[in-house]
């Protein structure tokens, strides 16, 4: 056999066996408030898809402590072009409605008597409309960059955690506050859960495991503590989302 062919032969046998073994790589961006950026339970999600399916993942979090709005996110999203590439790029795309954004502020109104209203709720009202009018504009801007057709995307349901810890860790709440924070958590939440349907987002209920006393009840510690999150809850919400599937990439 000719020299060159010989070699032609044996760098061809390592050129395919380098393609067999590398592993095909796909990009998850992971957007998110406070709780995501707490937690970072996506840092356990892409571990996930990595033993589950082969692949090599690249997470980018953005994720915010700072209690951004979903319009600041939206400004983000329309104005940063490496964003935006990434989303438009990605395999996985996890998003998490910051309500704690607008149901703190509106329950911290309603512990000053400032809230409004006949029924001193008028800000609860105000909160709950702003954040259906920008989820909305979000999730337009979204899905021209990812579409739940072709992008395993996926949100969440957090309960009233949100609304009980914004208080609870400063000053013990009342009967009646228990009442209203989730009354209109509840209403917060099953906004959420109609519009990403709508949109043909999976939601990731974590309420019934965070607080498995029922709404409004304080956390378990096994989940959080006056420190922050748990392990255990880390693990809960990848778990979550790993048993969710990974339709429509994968059966």
């Amino acid at each position: 056999m000719k020299a060159w062919l010989k070699f032609a032969l044996i760098w061809l046998a390592g050129a395919l066996t380098l393609a067999a073994c590398a592993k095909e790589k796909w990009e998850y961006v992971s957007i998110g408030g406070d709780f995501t950026y707490a937690m970072r339970w996506n840092e356990a999600y892409a571990a996930y898809i990595e033993d589950d399916l082969g692949v090599e993942v690249t997470l980018t979090d953005v994720s915010f402590h700072s209690r951004k709005t979903l319009g600041e996110m939206l400004e983000i999203l329309q104005t940063d072009m490496e964003f935006r590439s990434l989303v438009e790029n990605a395999e996985v795309v996890t998003f998490d409605v910051p309500t704690e954004s607008y149901l703190g502020g509106a329950e911290g109104r309603y512990m000053s008597e400032m809230c409004g209203g006949n029924d001193s709720e008028e800000c609860f009202r105000i909160a709950h409309a702003r954040a259906v009018k920008e989820l909305r504009a979000y999730l337009d801007e979204l899905m021209k960059l990812a579409n739940p057709s072709d992008t395993i995307m996926r949100t969440f349901l957090y309960g009233t955690l949100d609304a009980y810890l914004a208080a609870a860790f400063d000053t013990e709440l009342t009967e009646e506050e228990v009442r209203v924070f989730t009354f209109h958590a509840d209403l917060m939440n099953e906004a959420i859960r109609e519009i990403a349907t709508e949109y043909n987002i999976t939601v990731i209920d974590i309420a019934p495991y965070f607080q498995p006393n029922g709404p409004g009840t304080p956390a378990s510690e096994d989940f959080v503590t006056r420190l922050g999150f748990t392990d255990k809850a880390v693990l809960t919400v990848a778990d979550l989302l790993r048993e969710a599937g990974y339709a429509p990439l994968r059966p």
